[in-house]
């Protein structure tokens, strides 16, 4: 059965080996070029899960998650990326959206954007 994945759980598992390296925000394109790797991973894999990675879909989570993430603007006003609020940590964010996903997807995301980031 396919299971879908919502941008938020994609956002997370970025900002997360973001934060390891200092850094709170991932950009629009990064995010889309990780939402396309582990689309392809997974279809390598046989894992049998649909990514929901638009840039829609992650401006959808910077609003429906505000108590976790914002949006970063450049000086024009325009959305670049998303933030993780200052009051968020990697505990947090592995919490609320890595520790709810199946246990073969959620492995399957933290190997994957290790391999991407790496």
């Amino acid at each position: 059965m396919t299971r879908f994945v919502g941008a938020e759980y994609v956002v997370a598992n970025l900002l997360i080996e973001e934060k390891k390296k200092g850094c709170n925000y991932v950009s629009f394109d990064n995010l889309g070029k990780y939402g396309i790797y582990v689309q392809q991973e997974s279809l390598m894999k046989n894992i049998d899960v649909i990514f929901l990675t638009s840039r829609p879909q992650f401006l959808e989570t910077i609003y429906d998650f505000s108590d976790y993430f914002e949006c970063k603007v450049d000086e024009n006003g325009n959305a670049i990326g998303i933030l993780l609020k200052s009051s968020k940590d990697i505990d947090d964010l592995q919490y609320r959206f890595i520790y709810y996903l199946p246990t073969d997807i959620s492995e399957f995301l933290v190997e994957a954007v290790q391999r991407f980031v790496a």
